[in-house]
């Protein structure tokens, strides 16, 4: 391969002349700084895309965080109207049907309550992961 290059070399020489055959070296010895250069701001706009995206991602866990919390505030609120209204009708309302939805409801707030904690984890694990990378 050595020998195919310097025959190249010989004739590039005798066609282009020596000014221009170093004028081509130069610039094909500057090519991989080039390519680094390049690989390295292209990195850098991936990583800085990724953290936008992380960003994105996390605002979206904070929303369905607010949407939880609102979820369970409401569901506590519609047991208490049951309470009270059980207080206030207490004869026309059959003790068992009182009794179940008051269980489904229990149920449903504590499966709000175990999702809502399951989201607060993982915001504070991302933010904790944000920090570890600069970006929280």
């Amino acid at each position: 391969m050595g020998v195919v290059r310097q025959e190249q070399r010989q004739r590039l020489h005798v066609e282009l002349g020596s000014d221009a055959l170093h004028a081509l070296e130069g610039q094909v010895a500057l090519a991989p700084l080039h390519t680094a250069h390049v690989g390295a701001v292209d990195i850098q706009e991936r990583n800085t895309a990724i953290r936008e995206m992380v960003a994105v991602s996390q605002q979206a866990v904070v929303q369905v965080r607010d949407a939880k919390t609102e979820l369970v505030a409401n569901l506590k609120d519609q047991q208490a109207r049951l309470l009270r209204l059980h207080i206030e009708e207490a004869d026309s309302i059959s003790p068992n049907a009182l009794r179940d939805e008051r269980l489904r409801m229990q149920h449903e707030i504590e499966t709000a309550e175990q999702s809502l904690a399951e989201t607060e984890d993982r915001l504070q694990l991302d933010g904790q992961a944000g920090v570890g990378r600069g970006t929280g």
